[in-house]
């Protein structure tokens, strides 16, 4: 028996079983519940507490940074925001205080609370947000709330194989909630696929002006940096690990390959056969620099969300290799601002070599350039403050 029970604890299909038995203990739905948030869509009311739901996290990395940029940026519209960590009932602030007041002076340390164990009620809230879908669970059960909103920053079933967990994030997008999109290319794909009543609106992703424009001049080594996050699916680490490979093997001493984005294991390392470099996890202020000592970045996503990297690529003048995704066509223009191919080796290494033409390559550093300057977090933040005043 004990024999038994150690096999069943080391099949890999047993865990993920009970991982999902546990989702799906708290991941449930009433009609009760469905019917109360529905008829909120039409109530009057509003209000200027705000109440982010927000996950666990170690560091305010860029959907994190979003919403916190948010919540400090709106309070110069007549906004109160509270962060509620609704995953973590222990959770401190304290440990990543200094970063967090760097960026965001305008939050405190009393504005990031753990969510109570009852999950119906928050301190003092008008208009509640969901943000990473499990919190979307939360929010259709919350009470005392006059406005409920998701803030859908990708496609998120699509983070997943198709199956439970594909099935609990995609639940989410049918919920009565108002809903805040996070680029227009997610909006159409959203509402064309899941329409719900209430109000929705978007806002586009800008970048910071610490990013500064820094042209290179393109010869050999030509440096290129991988986004690699073996832990993310939709980020394809094993096209990434494979382009890596076949630049390396072409190019040789002529490039040189860099990984960052994720912390590799050995074994995962190995994969690369000694092509790469690792450079990890990039602390946040260190990035503009970081981009800016390459001629190309190679980001794949493969959900209906850009990512963050072909912005920051831009503005730091380092052109960005991308795969196809309509989705994604409102930003990325492939050969304008950018270098786009179909998700396989040969069309990444033709769009590459595309982008070793002096031409091309000078065209979209210039006009990834115009493209992130066209688009201010001011300018953004006026149209969020808008959706949240009109609700």
């Amino acid at each position: 028996m004990k024999e038994l029970l150690k096999r069943l604890t080391r099949d890999p299909s047993v865990e993920r079983a009970r991982h999902e038995i546990a989702l799906l203990n708290w991941c449930d739905i009433s009609e009760h519940d469905l019917v109360l948030s529905r008829k909120l869509l039409f109530a009057p009311g509003g209000g200027n507490r705000i109440r982010w739901l927000l996950c666990r996290f170690t560091h305010p990395f860029g959907g994190v940074f979003t919403i916190l940029r948010m919540a400090s940026m709106l309070q110069k519209y007549g906004f109160e925001s509270k962060i509620v960590v609704y995953d973590d009932p222990a959770f401190d602030i304290s440990p990543m205080w200094g970063q967090i007041h760097r960026y965001f002076p305008n939050l405190t340390k009393e504005d990031f609370l753990p969510l109570s164990e009852d999950c119906a009620k928050l301190p003092g809230a008008d208009i509640a947000v969901g943000t990473f879908w499990p919190s979307a669970y939360h929010l259709l059960k919350m009470r005392d709330i006059t406005k409920k909103v998701l803030l859908v920053q990708d496609y998120e079933p699509a983070f997943y194989p198709a199956g439970t967990e594909y099935a609990l994030a995609e639940n989410t997008l049918r919920m009565p909630f108002n809903r805040l999109y996070n680029t227009p290319g997610l909006l159409t794909y959203i509402e064309r696929n899941y329409p719900v009543p209430g109000k929705s609106a978007y806002f586009t992703p800008a970048c910071d002006a610490r990013y500064a424009f820094c042209p290179k001049p393109l010869k050999p080594p030509y440096r290129v940096l991988f986004y690699a996050r073996p832990d993310a699916p939709r980020n394809a680490f094993g096209l990434c690990v494979a382009f890596a490979r076949t630049l390396k093997a072409k190019y040789g001493n002529d490039i040189e390959l860099v990984c960052a984005g994720g912390r590799l294991s050995q074994g995962e390392k190995e994969l690369f056969g000694g092509c790469c470099t690792f450079a990890g996890v990039v602390p946040y202020e260190e990035l503009p620099e970081f981009y800016g000592a390459f001629h190309f970045l190679v980001s794949f996503m493969l959900s209906k969300h850009p990512s963050y990297l072909p912005f920051e690529a831009m503005a730091c003048g380092c052109a960005a290799i991308v795969n196809q995704n309509e989705a994604n066509l409102w930003l990325l223009k492939d050969g304008e601002n950018c270098l786009m191919a179909q998700a396989a080796v040969q069309p990444m290494m033709d769009a590459f070599e595309r982008g070793l033409e002096t031409q091309t390559y000078q065209r979209i550093l210039s006009e990834g350039l115009r493209t992130v300057r066209s688009t201010t977090w001011e300018g953004e933040m006026e149209k969020i403050a808008a959706f949240f005043k009109n609700l």
